[in-house]
C-alpha cells in the first residue's frame, strides 16, 4: 500500500511530485491512497468554516512501459455543510448520494474560483490568470480549499477552478 498525504510533505508542486515518486518507488503496490486530512488549513486556523477532507485512490494499470496511474475513487467531505461528494471512474459523481453535474454556462456568466500559495513561483502566473479570467467571467472568488472548490465545480455550484502549483493531494479526489 502506498500512501501520500499533505501533512508529511513540504509545500509546492515540486515537493508534491517528489513525494509522490518516492511513495510509488517505496512500495510495489498497484494502489495509491492520496489523503489530505485537512484541506483549507488556514481557513481552519482562522475559524473560517470552509475546510474539507480529501481522499483519492488510484490504481496502476497497463503493462511494462505502458504502465500509468488512474484515479478510480475520489471523496471530498465538507464537515461544516455535512456534505460528501464522491466520484468513481465510470460511475459519475454524487453529492450525499444524489447525482450531480458540472455547469454549462458561458464564461461571461461563470463563477470561477481560484487559490494560490503566496510564493514567488505561483504569484506571477496567478495574477496573470486572475486578470485574464476576471476580465471575462462574471466573478472570480478565492475561498481557501481547493478540494471543496473542485467538488463544487463537480456539483455545478462553481463554473471552474484554477490554481498554479497545485499539489497532488489537492486534486486527487
Amino acid at each position: 500500500l502506498a500512501l501520500l498525504g499533505e501533512e508529511s510533505v513540504p509545500a509546492g508542486a515540486t515537493a508534491s511530485a517528489d513525494a509522490l515518486r518516492c511513495a510509488l518507488d517505496a512500495c510495489g503496490s498497484d494502489w495509491l491512497w492520496v489523503v489530505d486530512p485537512l484541506d483549507g488549513t488556514t481557513n481552519f486556523v482562522q475559524s473560517l468554516p470552509l475546510v474539507g477532507v480529501s481522499i483519492g485512490v488510484a490504481r496502476r494499470v497497463g503493462e511494462a512501459a505502458e504502465r500509468r496511474w488512474e484515479v478510480v475513487v475520489g471523496v471530498v467531505v465538507d464537515p461544516f455543510r455535512e456534505e460528501t461528494v464522491t466520484a468513481t471512474l465510470g460511475g459519475g459523481c454524487t453529492l450525499n448520494g444524489s447525482p450531480v453535474r458540472v455547469g454549462v454556462e458561458p464564461l461571461a456568466d461563470a463563477v470561477v474560483a481560484t487559490g494560490f500559495a503566496p510564493t514567488e513561483a505561483s504569484l506571477a502566473p496567478m495574477v496573470r490568470g486572475i486578470a485574464a479570467v476576471g476580465a471575462r467571467a462574471r466573478t472570480v472568488r478565492m475561498l481557501g480549499s481547493a478540494a471543496i472548490m473542485l467538488a463544487w465545480v463537480a456539483c455545478g455550484r462553481l463554473s471552474a477552478y484554477f490554481e498554479a502549483d497545485l499539489n497532488a493531494w489537492d486534486s486527487a479526489a
